[in-house]
Protein backbone atom coordinates (compact mmCIF):
# COMPACT_ATOMS: atom_id res chain seq x y z
CA UNK A 1 0.00 0.00 0.00
CA UNK A 2 1.49 3.22 -1.15
CA UNK A 3 1.93 6.17 1.54
CA UNK A 4 -0.54 8.01 -0.25
CA UNK A 5 -3.79 5.27 -0.19
CA UNK A 6 -2.69 4.80 3.63
CA UNK A 7 -2.93 8.28 4.69
CA UNK A 8 -6.70 8.22 2.06
CA UNK A 9 -7.88 5.04 4.60
CA UNK A 10 -7.11 6.36 7.73
CA UNK A 11 -8.60 9.44 7.01
CA UNK A 12 -11.67 7.95 5.79
CA UNK A 13 -12.03 5.54 8.54
CA UNK A 14 -12.12 9.31 11.48
CA UNK A 15 -14.58 10.81 8.30
CA UNK A 16 -16.19 7.74 8.92
CA UNK A 17 -17.23 8.33 12.55
CA UNK A 18 -19.50 11.52 11.80
CA UNK A 19 -21.88 8.63 10.09
CA UNK A 20 -21.75 6.46 12.72
CA UNK A 21 -22.31 8.09 16.05
CA UNK A 22 -25.58 6.84 17.53
CA UNK A 23 -27.10 9.44 19.92
CA UNK A 24 -28.77 8.38 22.92
CA UNK A 25 -28.94 11.28 24.87
CA UNK A 26 -31.92 13.18 22.95
CA UNK A 27 -30.52 16.50 24.27
CA UNK A 28 -27.33 16.06 22.68
CA UNK A 29 -29.12 14.90 19.80
CA UNK A 30 -30.87 17.90 19.23
CA UNK A 31 -28.14 20.26 19.92
CA UNK A 32 -25.79 18.51 17.15
CA UNK A 33 -29.20 18.61 14.73
CA UNK A 34 -29.28 22.31 15.50
CA UNK A 35 -25.42 22.98 15.25
CA UNK A 36 -25.92 20.80 11.74
CA UNK A 37 -28.97 22.64 10.37
CA UNK A 38 -26.76 26.17 11.36
CA UNK A 39 -23.63 24.87 9.32
CA UNK A 40 -25.25 23.25 6.53
CA UNK A 41 -22.89 22.12 3.61
CA UNK A 42 -20.01 23.61 5.93
CA UNK A 43 -20.31 20.55 8.47
CA UNK A 44 -18.88 18.60 5.74
CA UNK A 45 -15.81 20.78 6.06
CA UNK A 46 -15.74 20.73 9.83
CA UNK A 47 -15.96 16.74 10.02
CA UNK A 48 -13.19 17.20 6.83
CA UNK A 49 -10.74 18.97 9.43
CA UNK A 50 -11.77 17.07 12.19
CA UNK A 51 -10.80 13.53 10.58
CA UNK A 52 -7.42 14.95 8.94
CA UNK A 53 -6.06 16.30 12.34
CA UNK A 54 -7.41 12.55 14.55
CA UNK A 55 -5.30 10.70 11.43
CA UNK A 56 -2.52 12.98 12.06
CA UNK A 57 -2.60 12.65 15.85
CA UNK A 58 -2.66 8.94 15.36
CA UNK A 59 0.08 8.62 12.71
CA UNK A 60 2.17 10.98 15.15
CA UNK A 61 1.80 8.09 18.01
CA UNK A 62 2.90 5.63 14.93
CA UNK A 63 6.03 7.32 14.43
CA UNK A 64 6.62 8.46 18.11
CA UNK A 65 6.48 4.59 18.96
CA UNK A 66 8.81 3.80 15.82
CA UNK A 67 11.16 6.26 16.77
CA UNK A 68 12.24 4.12 19.79
CA UNK A 69 12.52 1.28 17.72
CA UNK A 70 14.89 3.84 15.21
CA UNK A 71 13.94 1.56 11.75
CA UNK A 72 14.34 4.29 9.67
CA UNK A 73 12.39 2.54 6.46
CA UNK A 74 8.96 2.45 8.27
CA UNK A 75 9.41 6.27 10.05
CA UNK A 76 10.26 7.41 6.35
CA UNK A 77 6.68 5.66 5.36
CA UNK A 78 4.54 7.42 8.65
CA UNK A 79 6.42 10.57 7.67
CA UNK A 80 5.06 9.91 4.19
CA UNK A 81 1.31 8.95 5.22
CA UNK A 82 1.35 12.20 7.46
CA UNK A 83 2.24 14.47 4.36
CA UNK A 84 -0.13 12.60 2.30
CA UNK A 85 -2.98 13.22 5.26
CA UNK A 86 -2.50 16.87 5.54
CA UNK A 87 -2.45 17.30 1.96
CA UNK A 88 -6.18 16.25 1.76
Amino acid sequence: MTAKEKAQELFNKYFAVAESIEWTNKETSAKAEIMNDELGPDVLIYWHELAKKSAVIAVDEILLLITLITYQPTIDYWQEVKYEIEEL
